[in-house]
């Protein structure tokens, strides 16, 4: 941690988080959809589904 070693790479998935409008966790995308906070299993499970039945 004293050395910084990772530092490149935490600043570049910080600027990537800002790109997605990333700003809190836990935050997920399910086929584009962003889903902020915690859900659970069964709203997560119904999410996918939806998303799985969608017209691509």
């Amino acid at each position: 941690m004293d050395e910084h070693r990772f530092a490149p790479d935490v600043g570049a998935d910080l600027e990537q988080a800002v790109a997605l409008g990333v700003f809190s966790t836990p935050t997920l995308f399910v086929n584009g959809r962003r889903i902020e906070g915690l859900v659970t299993a069964e709203e997560l499970r119904r999410i996918v589904e939806d998303a799985l039945k969608a017209p691509r």
